[in-house]
């Protein structure tokens, strides 16, 4: 199987958001506040993917305080094996912290994998209970200032 470059993936900033899509997925990246961010991830997500959250996370990243993500997984379907190693890997060299929220167990058990090897994950069981603790914990954080999720589609 043949690998995606970066031509295969379309990037384009909707409204203060960062879209990133491809065949199988899309990716959406938003600045909160300073030093807080949001991502939603739906369909396949790819390792190819990693270059573009990295790009988008880094200059947030504070020498003191960190980062930290809020990242809704309610469309991820799947992921390759090596987007869960460069998750793993980018959070052991940055100061962040990320909490999510995914209906797989699957995707909560590839969570609490990396949370072993970084102590820097926390995964939620709701996604109301992801938002709630971004409500009271994140500046900036408000259900409305996310960006809505794309349109359903099947990814295949």
């Amino acid at each position: 199987m043949r690998r995606m470059a970066e031509s295969d993936f379309r990037s384009t900033n909707e409204h203060g958001t960062v879209v990133v899509e491809w065949p199988r997925g899309y990716a959406q990246h938003r600045s909160l506040a300073p030093g807080a961010c949001f991502l939603r991830i739906g369909g396949h997500a790819l390792e190819g993917l990693l270059p573009f959250h990295w790009k988008f996370l880094e200059p947030h990243v504070g020498a003191r305080s960190g980062l930290t993500v809020i990242i809704d997984l309610t469309d991820l379907q799947t992921y390759d094996s090596g987007y869960r190693a460069g998750w793993t890997q980018w959070l052991r060299e940055h100061p962040a912290q990320i909490h999510l929220y995914s209906p797989s167990r699957m995707v909560r058990m590839g969570a609490a994998v990396v949370h072993l090897a970084t102590d820097k994950i926390t995964a939620y069981d709701s996604l109301g209970a992801l938002y709630a603790f971004a409500s009271k914990s994140v500046p900036g954080f408000a259900a409305s200032s996310i960006p809505a999720p794309r349109a359903a589609r099947a990814f295949g």
